[in-house]
């Protein structure tokens, strides 16, 4: 049970039926009620006129406990509706034998050590303690110089020590019915009824005034009730009812003034009606004792009196103006019974019973007093019925006591004082108490529990739980709210769902996406519960900040203490892939990587967290990566062995792994790769790909390039210029150049240079050489196996490192002249095919000159002596001249 320890301030208590009193057979049940403390008293049976010795009043005590962990507010003796049957414990009263009293149970009284009941019809007062002892009876006083006592005793007021007693059939100064009141001190075992009286020829001294029929004890003041009073309205006597106010202590009582309705507002009834009552039918005083109310059922506020719809004025008592006007909206009857009790906020409340429209179900209405003015806050009325005359049982009867208890509790070892706000209301046919309700016990829990940590995609189950510690017959309404906006946010679709309540007639919660919060209200049955489930699937986010965060919420009700909350961390697998070059070096996202090449994708599994996953999927999509790669799905291997399910679906190109890891597990999952050779490749020249992650952020898409190395062909002659012609006999040097052109090392480097139409002019090769551009890089050598020139070099080429293959061939003596030495390079690492072709040529000192080229040369002499001669000729004349 939550902490009683503290009650919200609250401006009006809430107030539920806590026990249930009487018998609906006695007769004039209930038409006397009071209570202090731990103790309350009601008139079971009021003695009939004319009897003598009959009558009986009840005493009933709470056994309940207010101890922290147990409450039992039904717990009062002689409570009809508790769970374990009627406690026991309660005192019957009735008259003394031999007392001769009649009327016996008219009305009663409480203090903190008296039990005070009258006895209308015999005139006399009995003084009990709470285990049903008699202290003293209080006989009507003899008659003064001013006054003859009738009906002493039809009222009673105690406030401390301090006893009111009212005459109001007294006869006054003549005025038969004027009535009067009397003032004792039960501390005073010689204590006398003391008379109050206004001053002789006071106007509130009139016939049939019934001075006293009502009475109330202010901190310094005496305020009288006269709801018989007659004033003239119209030209016509009609019943408005005055009060009168005394003040002084002890012997010294003085008069102040009357408190009296303003007559130009509504209408009253006509004097000769015998069934109705004005002003001062009913009295209470604010706790600071400077206010006073008094109920005025009988008034119509029409401008025509036809209906008894009743009204409170409130009065300074002070200054004696009246302060306020408080009516019940639809009610009747209004004022009949008025009471003013206290509210957990420290302000006044003020309880004012009506009744229907024929009278047949009467209720209370409760009003906040606070510096607003009195601001309606509830209607109480009887668990489960109506109740006749609910409040206010006749013309003189009902009533309607608040009082308060205050208990000490031990919250974690230390001592708390805690008031509990109660209300005894009497009806026709029972006796109820009301009593503040204990604050509602809220309960949340969660699948995965509370505390633990959950991971994307998965469902988090909430019970929420609103259990009513309160009797049966004490439900309570509430407005029920728990807070998600520290779920939502972390919701996949920002959604609820499996949202239920049980008991279904509860009424489903409703979500307010706006404000993020569910809600839900109600009312909750006396020792009883509702209990509202829904769930929540954890989405994923690529952020890492994301799974930083904490999912949770509190659930709260405004008549309750408690704010239980539950809380998730953010837990995630993490996946990471990365590329491996042969050696096991890892290459970085977006590394160019060479066609014919083994690589592995290296993919890791990782829980970080302190809470073992739920069952984990992982996707790698292979799509983009099978036209530019080979692999094969058997030769992928699993570290640790037994770690989960893996599969390739052919169709799709995904590779799958499922399974659970516990805190701290990691999982390696290796893919062995091989790029295609550049004649085979047809793919985008890039491999991507990454991971799907069910239960944290993808992994980073791995993209890898493909370029693979250049391939450059040059030839050369013994001086080491490059050629394109090449006579007989001499030797063509032939240089490759393999360059790697990828960011990675490669682990597979090789040509091959096809000399079958170069073999047939020329001799085989030989200087076969390679030499690297790294100093460091014993490459390997290039070998010949006719026609082909191979090389091939498995020790890693750094990136941009270039390797030139160098070889030398001499062209035959008897090569065909013009014919041409065509060969090309080509790499399955490489697109590049570069040929080089050289032609083969004769010089002319190697032809014979007979026929046509001698001719030629004969001819090509002649015109060279004679261009010779001419040139001699020009000189010799440009010197003569």
């Amino acid at each position: 049970m939550p902490s009683l320890a503290s009650v919200r301030a609250k401006d009006f208590p809430d107030l539920g039926q806590t026990a249930r009193f009487g018998d609906a057979a006695n007769d004039r049940q209930g038409y006397g009620a009071a209570a202090y403390g731990n103790h309350l008293a009601y008139v079971v049976d009021q003695g009939d006129p004319g009897e003598v010795e009959d009558g009986t009043v009840a005493v009933e005590t709470f056994a309940g406990s207010y101890a922290k962990g147990f409450a039992d507010t039904a717990k009062w003796s002689g409570n009809l509706d508790y769970d374990g049957g009627v406690p026991s414990g309660t005192v019957l009263l009735k008259p003394p034998s031999g007392s001769g009293a009649s009327g016996f149970g008219y009305g009663v009284c409480v203090g903190k050590d008296y039990v005070v009941v009258s006895a209308k019809w015999s005139q006399q007062v009995f003084v009990y303690n709470y285990s049903g002892l008699l202290l003293r009876t209080i006989e009507k006083p003899s008659d003064g110089s001013r006054y003859e006592i009738d009906n002493f005793a039809e009222s009673i007021v105690l406030k401390g020590n301090e006893l009111l007693i009212g005459a109001p059939n007294s006869t006054v100064d003549g005025n038969e019915d004027a009535g009067m009141a009397f003032r004792l001190d039960l501390s005073l075992p010689s204590s006398i009824p003391t008379p109050i009286l206004a001053p002789q020829n006071d106007p509130s001294i009139q016939a049939g005034a019934l001075v006293g029929q009502s009475l109330a004890i202010a901190k310094d003041h005496y305020v009288i009730g006269a709801p018989g009073y007659v004033t003239a309205v119209g030209g016509k006597n009609c019943i408005t009812g005055l009060l009168q106010v005394f003040s002084g202590a002890g012997t010294s009582v003085v008069f102040e003034r009357n408190l009296t309705v303003d007559t130009t507002k509504g209408s009253y009834p006509n004097a000769d009606d015998v069934s109705v009552a004005g002003l001062g039918r009913s009295i209470a005083i604010s706790s600071d004792g400077t206010t006073v109310y008094a109920g005025d059922p009988s008034c119509d506020s029409g401008p025509v009196w036809s209906n008894q719809t009743g009204r409170v004025m409130a009065f300074d008592i002070n200054a004696g103006t009246e302060t306020a006007n408080i009516n019940v909206e639809g009610g009747t009857y209004i004022g009949g019974e008025i009471a003013v009790g206290k509210a957990p906020a420290g302000n006044d409340v003020l309880y004012v019973s009506y009744q229907s429209g024929d009278g047949s179900t009467g209720q209370v209405a409760g009003y906040a007093l606070t510096s607003q003015g009195a601001e309606y806050r509830k209607t109480l009325s009887p668990y489960g019925a109506s109740e006749p005359r609910f409040g206010s049982l006749g013309l003189l009867g009902g009533s309607i006591v608040p009082y308060s208890f205050t208990s000490e509790i031990n919250v974690d070892g230390e001592i708390k004082q805690v008031t509990h706000q109660r209300l005894l209301v009497t009806g026709q046919n029972f006796v109820y108490q009301l009593e503040d309700q204990l604050p509602l016990e809220l309960e949340k829990a969660s699948d995965p529990a509370s505390g633990q940590r959950v991971f994307p995609g998965q469902k988090i189950s909430y019970r929420l739980k609103i259990s009513n510690p309160n009797p049966k017959t004490s439900p309570v309404a509430t407005n029920a709210v728990d807070d998600l906006s520290g779920v939502l946010n972390y919701a996949d679709g920002s959604q609820i769902d499996d949202l239920s309540v049980s008991p279904n007639a509860a009424g489903l919660p409703m979500l307010d996406e706006a404000a993020k919060k569910l809600k839900w209200s109600g009312s909750v049955p006396g020792k009883g519960s509702v209990s509202i489930g829904y769930s929540i699937k954890v989405k994923k986010d690529e952020a890492s900040t994301y799974y930083d965060s904490i999912i949770k919420n509190g659930f709260s009700a405004d008549r309750s203490d408690d704010n239980p909350a539950t809380e998730h961390g953010l837990g995630k697998i993490d996946v990471t892939k990365v590329l491996l070059n042969k050696d096991g070096t890892s290459l970085a996202n977006g590394a160019v990587v060479g066609r014919d090449q083994d690589y592995s994708y290296l993919i890791t599994i990782e829980n970080v967290e302190d809470t073992a996953s739920p069952e984990t999927t992982i996707v790698d999509d292979m799509s983009d990566v099978v036209d530019d790669a080979d692999f094969d799905s058997s030769k992928i291997v699993i570290d640790p062995p037994a770690s989960g399910r893996i599969s390739y679906d052919s169709a799709s190109h995904k590779i799958t792994w499922v399974g659970v890891l516990s805190s701290g597990a990691k999982i390696r999952i290796r893919v062995p790769v091989h790029t295609h050779k550049s004649v085979d490749a047809s793919g985008n020249d890039s491999m991507k790909n990454g991971l799907a992650n069910d239960r944290g952020p993808d992994a980073e898409q791995v993209i890898d390039p493909i370029a693979g190395s250049s391939l450059t062909k040059t030839a050369y002659n013994a001086q080491g210029s490059e050629i394109s012609h090449i006579a007989r006999g001499k030797s063509v040097h032939y240089q490759i150049t393999y360059k790697n052109e990828t960011s990675a090392t490669l682990y597979n480097a090789s040509l091959a240079d096809d000399l079958s139409d170069v073999l047939q002019n020329t001799s085989d090769p030989v200087n076969l050489r390679a030499v690297s551009s790294d100093s460091s890089h014993d490459v390997a050598q290039p070998t010949f196996t006719s026609p082909i020139l191979h090389w091939s070099d498995t020790s890693g080429m750094k990136p941009g490192e270039v390797v030139t293959i160098a070889y030398d061939v001499q062209v035959k003596s008897d090569a065909k002249s013009n014919e041409n030495l065509i060969n090309g390079a080509t790499s399955a690492q490489s697109r590049d095919n570069p040929e080089k072709s050289v032609k083969i040529t004769v010089p002319i000192h190697q032809l014979p000159m007979s026929g046509g080229p001698l001719i030629i040369m004969t001819l090509l002499m002649v015109v060279g002596l004679m261009l010779v001669i001419g040139a001699i000729v020009m000189k010799h004349n440009r010197q003569i001249a």
